[in-house]
């Protein structure tokens, strides 16, 4: 039988037999876990009357804890925490998928380019919830890719947006022009954060900066100070890569590959969007 004194000590202890104090999951983590959850239900649903308040509220349990919560939020995607199962390397398929779109230097496929996008999107679930916002940019504008390649078939991006063009419709909230223009600068983002990281920058600041230089001058006031805020808790380049393969050197790697192959692409999607007049100033 335990004496009071090895109960006491049980029940301060962690699952895993560490102090609590010591423990991941600890109190400071939790609020600002819930501050990057709360920015999460604020970008997809606060009405636009209630998000100062929230935002101001999410500003302050910021900066009553350090940053770390992104570490917890991580763990659970982290190979080795897995429910004791590694996870494959992240990045293999997706170059496959990347590779099978075909060069540059052609009009894009339009099935294989959705196919491959469509490939990449878990790399959000694996990064967490500071990621979310853009996770939902990303997935929301590939589908109405999809809907309107099943609308309007066409075999390349180019033609398909060329239909658009010649029909008057391009600038529909629905349309492929409109989706493209706006999946296109959420990609800009990641590919410009991943280049950094792959030249030695930390993932925390390389996310604050590649937001700077793509992003943010499309976002109005409450958009911007939403994923500003929220990338306070990007994760550190430790953590990332640990979130995307067994071995980081590997996954780093693989990593620059995937940008070699994507980023040639948005920089003709890129070229024809404003070739053609698709590329507008307006904000979200």
């Amino acid at each position: 039988p335990r004496s009071k004194k090895q109960k006491k000590n049980l029940s301060t202890s962690s699952p895993g037999g560490h102090p609590r104090s010591d423990h991941p999951l600890r109190a400071s983590c939790w609020v600002e876990a819930t501050a990057l959850l709360l920015l999460r239900f604020v970008y997809k649903t606060a009405p636009l009357g209630y998000l100062p308040a929230a935002l101001i509220l999410c500003s302050q349990l910021f900066i009553v804890v350090p940053r770390g919560a992104s570490a917890v939020l991580l763990q659970s995607n982290h190979p080795a925490t897995f429910g004791g199962m590694s996870k494959p390397d992240f990045f293999p398929t997706v170059n496959e998928k990347w590779a099978a779109v075909g060069p540059p230097g052609d009009e894009t496929d339009a099935a294989k380019f959705i196919d491959a996008v469509t490939h990449f999107l878990p790399i959000f679930d694996r990064l967490g919830a500071v990621f979310f916002p853009v996770k939902n940019d990303v997935g929301g504008n590939v589908e109405k890719l999809k809907k309107s390649l099943a609308a309007h078939p066409a075999g390349t991006l180019e033609q398909l947006l060329k239909n658009e063009i010649a029909a008057g419709t391009q600038k529909k909230s629905d349309s492929a022009s409109i989706a493209l223009l706006w999946l296109k600068r959420a990609l800009q983002f990641i590919f410009v954060l991943l280049t950094k990281v792959t030249e030695g920058m930390d993932a925390n600041k390389a996310a604050k900066e590649a937001y700077e230089t793509t992003l943010m001058q499309y976002h109005g006031f409450m958009v911007k100070k939403t994923f500003q805020m929220g990338l306070m808790a990007a994760p550190s380049t430790a953590t990332m890569l640990g979130c995307l393969g067994a071995d980081p050197a590997t996954v780093q790697a693989d990593m620059k590959k995937f940008v070699d192959l994507a980023n040639p692409h948005m920089v003709k999607i890129d070229g024809f969007l404003k070739s053609n007049a698709l590329d507008d100033a307006s904000k979200a």
